[in-house]
Parts: C-alpha cells; sequence; structure tokens
C-alpha cells in the first residue's frame, strides 16, 4: 500500500545515512521503526484509574455543591 508521510528534514537525513551504512531502504527503516512502535504499545498494560473513594456521608449538613463549586470558582 502506497501513503504520504511528511517526517522533518533533519529526521530523513539522518534515516539516509543509516539506510547507506547498512546497505537498507529507508522504507526497511520506516516498517522496521512501525513493527517496534507496534510491538511497545500491544506490550503496554491498560492504564486502570483506581477508585479512590472516602468512607463518609457526603457533604455535611449545610454545606451544598454550590457553594463547593463557588469555592472552586474563586481565583
Amino acid at each position: 500500500m502506497k501513503t504520504t508521510v511528511h517526517i522533518p528534514d533533519a529526521l530523513l537525513e539522518e534515516a539516509r545515512k543509516i539506510a547507506y551504512r547498512e546497505h537498507t531502504t529507508i522504507k526497511a527503516l520506516i516498517e522496521e521503526g512501525l513493527c517496534l512502535s507496534i510491538e511497545s504499545r500491544k506490550n503496554q498494560k491498560k492504564f486502570r484509574l483506581r477508585k479512590a473513594t472516602y468512607k463518609g456521608n457526603g457533604l455535611p449538613i449545610g454545606i451544598s455543591h454550590v457553594f463547593l463549586a463557588s469555592i472552586c470558582a474563586t481565583p
């Protein structure tokens, strides 16, 4: 499959040097890089936010959500 990718000039120049030195192609380097990137993402654990609840009975009597919102909104 063909596609167009915009690569910064400095990065492409470095890739050309590596390709020349290793007797390979830019295409092969891009494929290798994509494979490594995809593989490393497959091995990452999915982020899970831990349950962080407070064992209480909610807001104290006399304090409303509106009051708390007004405090948070004050710079």
